[in-house]
């Protein structure tokens, strides 16, 4: 069902993913698979247009949904933008700071007149880098990193992001964080610290092996949990509150 909400289309050299109206937990993983199923077949260099025109509701899920597209684009060496984004979604967008690493358009027009003046996404052909985002979503704070977590990269966000006191409950998505260096930790680990001064818990998922070890070595358990996936997080946080 959930395919069929979301529409694949071509138009000129672009690939078209038409999202449905609502991203959330519960469709994002059958959408993302169709997506990636298709971009394996697509060619490197391919250029992806995402039309949010139907999407009123944008969560989480679906911000971490676009954080993996665009790192899937950047090692296909492609061009990824988004477009028809309305004002709500264009805000949260701008508010979890990646227009740094999105083309947003308003409309259909803006972004044809970008292509033909030739006028390209900075990124284009760039790694990923490190993207860090936090939205706040119904008394929890849904926080993503991906990427790389060291200090080559712009952590300025990241180091002076400071956490809601009103939130007491913090997931972190590690998915798709790759690697973190020293410099990673130490901001990683402060942010932490933070949370817990303010009677915040923490919690994590999908982290890899890499990121794993260096959290076990540096013993912040009494920091941050770790669970294996979002809907364990999700449980063992609750329990904890």
């Amino acid at each position: 069902m959930t395919q069929e909400m979301l529409e694949i289309k071509k138009r000129q050299d672009a690939l078209w993913f038409v999202f449905p109206n609502s991203i959330s937990m519960y469709n994002c993983r059958e959408i993302e698979n169709r997506i990636m199923s298709v971009l394996d077949s697509q060619p490197t260099g391919m250029r992806i247009v995402v039309d949010f025109s139907p999407v009123v509701n944008l969560f989480s899920s679906g911000i971490g949904l676009l954080i993996r597209l665009r790192k899937k684009v950047s090692e296909m060496n492609g061009y990824i933008c988004l477009v028809n984004v309305q004002e709500k979604t264009k805000k949260l967008i701008s508010d979890c700071h990646l227009d740094r690493v999105f083309d947003v358009f308003a409309t259909d027009v803006e972004y044809e007149i970008s292509q033909k003046d030739i006028v390209r996404n900075k990124l284009f052909g760039e790694k990923i880098g490190f993207v860090f985002a936090a939205i706040p979503e119904n008394g929890t704070c849904r926080i993503n990193l991906s990427g790389y977590l060291t200090s080559d990269h712009d952590l300025s966000h990241f180091r002076d992001f400071v956490p809601d006191a009103t939130l007491s409950r913090f997931i972190f998505d590690l998915e798709n964080l790759d690697l973190m260096d020293s410099t990673g930790i130490a901001v990683f680990v402060q942010l932490l610290m933070k949370i817990k001064k303010v009677g915040g818990v923490s919690v994590a998922y999908g982290a890899n092996e890499i990121i794993t070890d260096l959290i076990n070595l540096v013993s912040i358990n009494e920091l941050i949990d770790l669970c294996q996936d979002e809907n364990a997080a999700i449980d063992f946080i609750k329990q904890r509150k």
